[in-house]
């Protein structure tokens, strides 16, 4: 999901009635999967050719917007937001394994305090049977 594409059909029909000024959340959809990948993009409309002329079906209309300096920066913060998200989420996956590992090797270190302990018990009882 690049940003560059600067238009967008879309069905038009009464229960969408778009308008100059609109704010569009795009986001972008995998036809393989089936489903969005969480890629989203803002955009303001900025035209509308309506469709029934020129090729455009009656019932479609082209959404246009301009792309610039501000949204492309904001669209680049969004991305870094987006990729640090995943590091988060990444480290607190791994936090969250060490976590588990930790826990398992103090449960470890107490058998084996209490295992020492009653094999201390166990020599005794054995010297003093000898």
């Amino acid at each position: 999901m690049a940003g560059t594409k600067n238009f967008e059909v879309r069905k038009n029909d009464n229960d969408r009635d778009f308008q100059v000024g609109d704010l569009l959340i795009l986001r972008e959809w995998d036809s393989d999967k089936g489903e969005y990948t969480g890629a989203k993009l803002m955009r303001t409309v900025h035209y509308i050719f309506d469709g029934g002329a020129f090729g455009v079906e009656a019932g479609y209309c082209i959404l246009g917007w301009k792309v610039d300096s501000d949204t492309r920066f904001a669209d680049g913060l969004k991305q870094q937001i987006t990729k640090l998200e995943r590091r988060v989420e990444e480290w607190e996956n791994l936090l969250k394994i060490q976590d588990d590992t930790i826990k398992k090797i103090l449960l470890a270190r107490e058998i084996e305090r209490e295992t020492v302990k009653a094999l201390s018990i166990v020599m005794e009882i054995l010297k003093e049977r000898m």
